[in-house]
């Protein structure tokens, strides 16, 4: 009697315990698939486009992508994809936030993506052609250039 009680009493904690792993094991590979942005915030040069993808989701299960600035005067957005937006920086020196919204079966999950827009580091005319802008640009690379090698001859002939 004892010997079958012993027995029955392993084998109920056998089972107790492959449940309870089974239970653990599941809720890490849900919190493995959240969906997320690939960064939270980011910053862009004004009239720069930037790229932002959707991470832990393939572009097959994904049913709706929207994407919405809440201030289209500072940024706009545009979809790139089933899995990815460009965000296009307007006004420098503003910020502002684009929500999300992405459906994956019959979940929608709701994004939100700060974006900071920064001063263009090259002020290009706009009203000029464009082979006058690149020749501006080339212009002051080199005038860049110019700079870093008068810097190095300095360093070198202390």
């Amino acid at each position: 009697m004892k010997k079958n009680f012993k027995r029955t009493l392993a084998k109920v904690m056998a089972v107790a315990l492959t449940v309870s792993m089974v239970g653990v094991a599941s809720t890490d590979a849900d919190a493995a698939k959240k969906i997320k942005l690939s960064s939270k915030s980011i910053s862009v040069a004004k009239g720069a486009t930037k790229k932002v993808t959707i991470k832990n989701v393939k572009a097959k299960k994904v049913k709706k992508l929207t994407v919405k600035s809440k201030n289209k005067k500072i940024a706009t957005v545009k979809k790139a994809g089933k899995t990815a937006f460009k965000v296009t920086g307007k006004k420098a020196g503003k910020s502002t936030k684009v929500t999300v919204k992405v459906k994956v079966g019959k979940k929608t999950t709701k994004l939100t993506l700060k974006v900071k827009v920064t001063k263009a580091k090259h002020q290009l005319q706009q009203h000029l052609p464009l082979h006058l802008q690149l020749a501006q640009v080339q212009v002051q690379r080199r005038q860049q250039m110019q700079v870093r090698n008068r810097q190095l001859h300095h360093l070198l002939n202390r």
